[in-house]
């Protein structure tokens, strides 16, 4: 099938892009966008964009790293995107959740 004609079923894709931070003191950064767009073409476009969009002098984009359709109606409970893994990931309990997204929030601050 050709690119032209990959679609989303919903109208929407979940999209990542890659930032690689100037400062080599700093981390690298992966963002994700959710993106309205029917065709592949489009939703390709719109999140060089939004990631253009995103890039600032310390922090440049580099390129996509994920792009891929939503399956399901967007709703509470919808699952919008999966991967297959041979590993086990880090598992966290609410507490700890509440701990990382606290010191991300203080490093934005």
């Amino acid at each position: 099938m050709s690119e032209k004609y990959i679609s989303s079923p919903t109208g929407w894709w979940i999209g990542s892009s890659y930032f690689e931070n100037k400062n080599k003191n700093e981390k690298s950064w992966i963002n994700s966008y959710l993106i309205r767009a029917v065709l592949l073409d489009e939703a390709f476009s719109k999140l060089r964009n939004f990631s253009e969009r995103d890039s600032y002098d310390d922090l440049k984009w580099v390129g996509v790293c994920d792009l891929m359709p939503i399956y399901e109606e967007l709703c509470d409970g919808s699952e919008i995107i999966w991967q297959e893994t041979d590993v086990m990931p880090e598992i966290y309990t609410k507490a700890q959740v509440a701990e990382l997204l606290a010191n991300e929030q203080n490093k934005l601050m």
